[in-house]
């Protein structure tokens, strides 16, 4: 004679409002110069600048802080002993330095035009900013926050990676459908490996002796040895 209780669990209305979508990107296109492909800038990551701040999370306390940067806040790295957060401004054309103590920003660097990606060497002496339309990597001093040299690299510089040992950095060209590759003793460009349509995200492994380039048109990744510079696979995805 056992009787089941009758459920009487009510679950909660979703009450949830999305909010209304009014973030305007940049209207800055590229052109794919073999196909004639318009490809939107803001799709290329870390381009997508969309307010004028970035957000802290405190972890141990659960909260989250706000910091006002140039305007369109794009790519950001911070450096290995989590001093200094660096900030790509896309429409501004600056770097904002930011103390990660106080919340405060401490320097503004003017860099090339339309900054996107941002990497940080491994000891962190230097910072490295591509910049999609001038076509170049800004090259910062950590102390002094100035900067102390600009590299050519190929059409619309995104995606940058620095190698674990610091010797070389790598830069994925969305429309030259390259990767550059500099000496980070010289500030000289070593080599350029073909890659796939599109290439953006581009990360080294741990030991440094491979790295991953997404290519977003081909859908696939692209893996290149770095003793040799070689394509040795392309993955796709």
């Amino acid at each position: 004679n056992v009787t089941e209780p009758e459920n009487n669990v009510t679950e909660p209305e979703n009450n949830l409002t999305e909010l209304e979508e009014n973030l305007t990107l940049p209207e800055i296109n590229i052109t794919d110069p073999e196909t004639n492909e318009i490809i939107p800038v803001s799709l290329v990551p870390p381009t997508i600048g969309t307010n004028n701040e970035i957000s802290v999370f405190n972890e141990p306390t659960n909260t989250t802080s706000t910091v006002n940067v140039g305007p369109d806040a794009g790519g950001v790295a911070v450096s290995p002993d989590g001093t200094n957060v660096y900030v790509t401004n896309v429409n501004d054309n600056t770097v904002s330095v930011i103390d990660s103590v106080t919340n405060n920003i401490v320097a503004t660097v003017n860099v090339g035009e339309y900054p996107a990606g941002i990497a940080v060497n491994p000891d962190g002496t230097y910072v490295y900013v591509t910049n999609i339309i001038s076509n170049t990597v800004t090259i910062i001093n950590t102390i002094t926050n100035n900067v102390v040299a600009t590299v050519d690299v190929g059409e619309s510089p995104a995606g940058i990676a620095v190698s674990p040992d610091g010797t070389h950095v790598y830069v994925t060209n969305v429309v030259s459908n390259t990767v550059t590759i500099i000496n980070t003793i010289t500030n000289n460009v070593v080599a350029t490996v073909d890659v796939g349509e599109c290439p953006s995200g581009i990360a080294v492994n741990p030991d440094g002796t491979y790295v991953y380039v997404t290519n977003i048109i081909s859908n696939t990744v692209t893996i290149i040895n770095t003793i040799t510079n070689n394509v040795v696979a392309t993955v796709d995805v």
